[in-house]
């Protein structure tokens, strides 16, 4: 009971429309998101349960990324498609996220719960059913970007202004939040009607942050997700710790007085005392986009094994003076003082390329030149 509570207060109260005044509504797609916790299920079993319930709904088109953990899937009840939807599978944290897509804001809610709900019943019956998935590599938009941050410590309240200030940063526009405070939905104006749509969820209890982007080109949309989850972590990691703000903690100032231990907080300033690693998070973050040129690939290798490769080739396309290898990426700089980064982001099943310098073609050749090798 405590644990259906529970899920029952992490339902999504999704708001379908976003508002510039009160008489003008976004354009779609809609999304809906809706998270089941304290689940138990194997890594390989839950995206089995996940295909059978998606196709005893009437869902077409269901896609296994990569890893093994992530679902994609089109229902064709109308042309092209009524919904679409995504279920992703933490096994470690007992977690299961679905989110669903639609042109129409009927119903999308609903759904997302309808779906989360099912895929629970057969978990904890133990079902393990033996459907076999088939990858389709034609499908059509919208298409879904997803990042999770796990093991974080915020806030709830911290999570809101940290996510809220990154999509306004990076040009999202018509920010609103659900009844539940916990959800914030976003849509980015660069091409008519929207290039992406975001959806962010803190779940604070078991640090928990996820993102979610939609858009109608495949183009970038899962490095966009996983720069905006990483951005939002970096807005975390600045704020006070929770046991040190305001309204938390009573005895904050006894505590100081009787020499009480306090974890460490992140220090900003020691990133700025390596240029190396100033140089990786301006690559992974997009900054100053108008000297760097950039590209990505999905990936099935392990972070060892990526970072060995990254290492060879970020070397052999020239990058040879000031080579740094940390434990996510391999960076150097060539003769012409042109900088070169081969990040492994394994845990998102991708790869990403990225040159700075001066010239904008030489940069996209060198970019050309860093995936050929790798």
């Amino acid at each position: 009971m405590e644990i259906e509570m529970k899920l029952r207060t992490d339902l999504l109260l999704l708001l379908i429309s976003l508002f510039v005044t009160t008489s003008v509504y976004a354009l779609p797609p809609y999304m809906g998101i809706s998270i089941g916790e304290n689940l138990s299920f194997q890594e390989t079993s839950c995206p089995q349960i996940a295909t059978t319930v998606l196709q005893e709904d009437g869902f077409q088109k269901i896609i296994l990324a990569e890893n093994s953990a992530t679902l994609f899937a089109a229902y064709r009840n109308k042309p092209p498609y009524q919904y679409k939807a995504l279920v992703k599978c933490l096994p470690d944290k007992g977690i299961v996220i679905v989110v669903v897509v639609a042109n129409s804001t009927q119903y999308v809610r609903t759904k997302a719960d309808q779906l989360r709900l099912q895929i629970q019943r057969y978990t904890r019956t133990l079902i393990n059913p033996e459907t076999k998935i088939r990858p389709i590599k034609s499908t059509i938009p919208p298409y879904f970007g997803i990042s999770v941050g796990e093991n974080l410590s915020f806030t709830d309240s911290s999570c809101q202004q940290s996510a809220q200030q990154v999509l306004k940063q990076a040009g999202f526009q018509k920010i609103i939040f659900s009844k539940s405070g916990m959800t914030i939905f976003a849509a980015y104006r660069k091409q008519s009607p929207y290039q992406y749509k975001a959806l962010v969820k803190c779940l604070s209890e078991p640090g928990l942050v996820i993102v979610v982007v939609v858009a109608d080109s495949l183009k970038q949309i899962k490095l966009k997700a996983y720069r905006l989850r990483q951005q939002i972590q970096h807005q975390l990691d600045s704020k006070p710790s929770p046991n040190e703000s305001k309204g938390d903690c009573n005895n904050c100032e006894a505590g100081k007085d009787n020499n009480v231990d306090s974890p460490e907080k992140p220090n900003p300033d020691k990133a700025k005392l390596n240029p190396k690693k100033i140089q990786e998070e301006e690559a992974i973050n997009g900054n100053n986009s108008q000297l760097t040129s950039e590209a990505w690939e999905s990936t099935l290798l392990s972070q060892p094994i990526c970072l060995k490769k990254a290492k060879v080739a970020v070397k052999a396309a020239g990058f040879n003076q000031d080579f740094d290898l940390s434990e996510s990426s391999a960076q150097g700089k060539n003769q012409n003082n042109y900088i070169g980064l081969i990040r492994c982001v394994t845990t998102e099943e991708f790869v990403f390329f990225w040159v700075k310098g001066a010239n904008a073609t030489t940069r996209k050749q060198l970019v050309d030149q860093l995936q050929r090798q790798f």
